[in-house]
């Protein structure tokens, strides 16, 4: 066979080169063969290889012809299978991410946060915290720049808190301008300098058109997930007490109150 196979290299190479599926008579001592060049390609249409068939009598091509076309066939067959698997997988990662994220920042949406949030919590020993913010006069820039422009904002303010949190912190969108962040094993002291940390980064100018943007915050601590609602409602307490402050910084709900939980 491989004899047969370098005669047909020597006699066909301009067949080989072109990548394209091709039979050939071959004669070689003193017998003639038909070798049969099946062209298999990935699922981009790239050529990759050849199928080689050789058929010792000629007079048996037909029925060979017919195995052939049903590999081909099969072949399709199990191309269009991989394409349609490719395509539900696709489907799939779409729709988790649809009912995950928020569609809009691509930070986690209030449902899957809170859901993620209590898993985290019940799995991390000792005090965690959380930042509630909410973008500084948000309804004025919608008004005087418009919705997509408030799209755009909000769109930029997610990148900068997803850029100045920590890996181990999970951000979402509690909703409108409102974004909270769960700091797992973190105390209050750590809490509140990455809450200024990102206070000032939602502060700098993104671009000379843009208008000045600041963000209020709260920040409190929690000790299980049981209270993680609480605690979320703490922060908005914290929060809503720097905008009646004059809005741009960060309150510590402990510290507000006068007294620890």
């Amino acid at each position: 066979m491989a004899l047969i196979f370098e005669r047909v290299m020597e006699e066909h190479p301009k067949d080989l080169e072109a990548l394209d599926s091709f039979t050939r008579l071959v004669s070689h001592g003193g017998r003639d063969y038909l070798v049969h060049f099946l062209q298999i390609r990935n699922i981009k249409g790239e050529a990759l290889a050849y199928l080689v068939g050789i058929v010792n009598n000629p007079q048996d091509y037909g029925i060979f012809s017919h195995l052939m076309s049903d590999l081909v066939y099969v072949s399709f067959m199990f191309l269009v299978l991989i394409i349609g698997v490719l395509i539900y997988l696709n489907k799939q990662n779409v729709l988790e991410r649809y009912s995950t994220r928020d569609h809009l920042t691509n930070v986690y949406n209030r449902h899957k946060f809170t859901e993620l949030a209590r898993k985290v919590l019940k799995n991390t020993p000792g005090m965690s915290s959380i930042i509630l913010l909410d973008i500084d006069n948000f309804k004025r820039i919608n008004d005087a720049y418009g919705h997509n422009f408030g799209d755009e904002v909000l769109k930029e303010i997610s990148a900068r808190i997803l850029e100045h949190v920590r890996s181990i912190d999970m951000v979402g969108r509690w909703g409108g301008e409102e974004f909270v962040v769960l700091l797992p094993n973190t105390e209050l002291a750590v809490a509140t300098r990455i809450a200024e940390r990102l206070r000032s980064a939602l502060s700098e100018k993104a671009a000379d058109h843009w208008p000045e943007l600041t963000a209020s915050l709260g920040v409190t601590t929690l000790r299980d997930y049981e209270s993680l609602h609480q605690a979320i409602h703490e922060a908005d307490q914290a929060m809503y007490f720097s905008k009646g402050n004059g809005r741009n910084q960060v309150t510590v709900f402990e510290e507000m109150k006068g007294e620890d939980r």
